[in-house]
């Protein structure tokens, strides 16, 4: 039996599309009364459950970036919980 050759070198990149439809930079999406707060306690390196016990804020989504170009097709992938419906509805 003959083995048949197997590349594992990653796909060479397509061309960049000729425009973005869709970007996101560092966004933050958080529920609950004291988003303010709850917004400075991200940026300072605080973590959900801390986020959470502190000002009673559900943190969505934290520091998302996202850029989807004219005519790309985009998976939102992730475990239960990990915000992409939540990136979804902010599109």
């Amino acid at each position: 039996m003959t083995a048949l050759p197997v590349s594992l070198s990653a796909p060479e990149p397509e061309a960049a599309p000729a425009s973005t439809s869709v970007e996101f930079r560092n966004v933050d999406i958080v529920f609950g009364r004291q988003r303010q707060r709850a917004l400075a306690m991200i940026d300072a390196g605080a973590t959900r459950d801390t986020i959470l016990e502190a000002t009673g804020c559900v943190l969505g989504a934290a520091g998302v970036n996202l850029k989807i170009g004219r005519g790309e097709i985009c998976v939102l992938m992730g475990l239960s919980g990990s915000g992409k419906s939540t990136i979804l509805r902010a599109v």
